[in-house]
């Protein structure tokens, strides 16, 4: 099916841009066509027309229009030919705005102003959050507009509208993207825009709609109840020596909730001891947020066994393929039914309860099994660092395995 969008696209000329007219077929085929017509920036809207502020913008749309149906017409027509190349199609389509020839250009007051478009800022704002957020974070953004180049690299501000939306999740769904990995990419997207718009650099807020949804959806995930660490404590006694590292380091997390990230940073000096009691004083990495954790008894013991230090950490990848084998030695075995939205499909899956351990784990059998201990959940949330009541009972599971 034949469509056509408009574009404005920088030239080299100074301060210049030109009108383009973007053929499809489909989602496979595209024919990027340049007119003969001119005009800043500032004159475009964002319903891609001329604006009623340009001294002529009735004229250069009629002309716009005029062409645009010309094109339109003949790429139907193309299109009804079977094994008709490429390169004749553009040809074609080409003469057509080449015929109807330039529009009269009127003087209007030049802009000076550099135009930024959505990808370039796209790539400098990843790289000045880098300053400031994770790497994990960071990570997340580049693969969202790795996404998103994927779909269309030539999308600029003006795109991201509820139609770009609904074709975007359609893409991402047909090339098997879970949906709570598509919830990641728009939020991304709209975080990007948000930062745009603050500086200026984009007037299209059709991206704050309703309907232009983060969406999140809850899926099933495993915690290690009392009973079940109990067994991995114990079990520590017939492991080799790297092995217990392991699972030591895992283990701090069941008991403390710190992410893997701050519990291979923690050292000595974040441990101190008062007329109260044992503690870790550390500042999250993620969030920023100071917390204090009182350390239990097993804590204490697992720091003793290394001489008052953190047993050394190995690679979150690493570690989680260690634990699944800990795991199942330890006779963590029970058979747990996991479901989850791919592709717009509910695949629902069996697993050995070890094969869904990972270093996340731990910080998800702290929060549920305090919040199973009775203990409010305002006071877990001080420990976690989680800042939202909502989202730390995501991590709680009291009901499950």
């Amino acid at each position: 099916m034949a469509s056509i969008s408009r574009r404005l696209v920088k030239s080299g000329i100074e301060g210049g841009f030109h009108l383009k007219l973007v053929v499809k077929n489909g989602r496979t085929q595209r024919w990027d066509l340049t007119t003969r017509i001119m005009l800043p920036k500032a004159y475009w809207s964002q319903d891609k027309r001329v604006q009623r502020n340009h001294p002529d913008y009735g004229r250069y749309n009629e002309f716009i229009d005029r062409m645009e149906a010309l094109v339109k017409l003949k790429a139907i027509e193309l299109f009804k030919v079977e094994d008709i190349s490429e390169s004749v199609v553009f040809k074609t389509l080409n003469n057509v705005v080449l015929s109807c020839g330039s529009i009269e250009v009127v003087e209007v007051p030049e802009t000076n102003d550099e135009y930024i478009g959505f990808y370039t800022f796209a790539e400098q704002f990843i790289k000045e959050s880098a300053a400031t957020k994770a790497p994990g974070t960071i990570k997340t953004y580049k693969q969202a507009l790795n996404r998103l180049r994927a779909f269309d690299p030539t999308l600029d501000f003006d795109d991201f509208d509820l139609n770009f939306y609904y074709k975007f999740l359609a893409h991402l769904k047909e090339v098997g993207i879970t949906n709570n990995t598509m919830g990641k990419h728009i939020k991304v997207l709209k975080t990007i825009l948000n930062e745009a718009s603050e500086r200026g650099l984009n007037t299209n807020l059709e991206f704050r709609k309703k309907k232009f949804k983060v969406f999140k959806e809850e899926v099933d995930s495993v915690y290690l109840s009392e009973e079940e660490l109990d067994i991995l404590f114990n079990f520590r006694e017939n492991l080799t020596e790297a092995k217990r590292r392991i699972c030591d380091f895992f283990l701090v997390g069941c008991y403390t909730g710190l992410r893997f990230s701050d519990i291979a940073n923690l050292t000595t000096a974040n441990f101190y001891k008062d007329i109260t009691g044992s503690y870790i004083l550390m500042r999250t990495k993620k969030t920023g947020q100071q917390v204090v954790i009182p350390l239990n008894s097993r804590i204490k013991e697992i720091l003793s066994y290394y001489g008052g230090k953190m047993p050394q950490a190995i690679s979150n990848q690493k570690t989680n393929d260690a634990l699944k084998v800990i795991c199942e030695k330890a006779g963590i075995i029970k058979e747990v039914e996991t479901k989850k939205r791919k592709g717009g499909e509910t695949i629902t899956q069996v697993w050995k309860k070890c094969e869904l351990i990972s270093t996340h784990t731990a910080r998800r059998s702290f929060a549920t099994n305090a919040f199973l201990a009775g203990i409010p959940a305002l006071s877990i949330m001080k420990i976690t660092g989680h800042r939202a009541e909502k989202s730390f009972m995501q991590y709680v599971k009291a009901s499950v395995m």
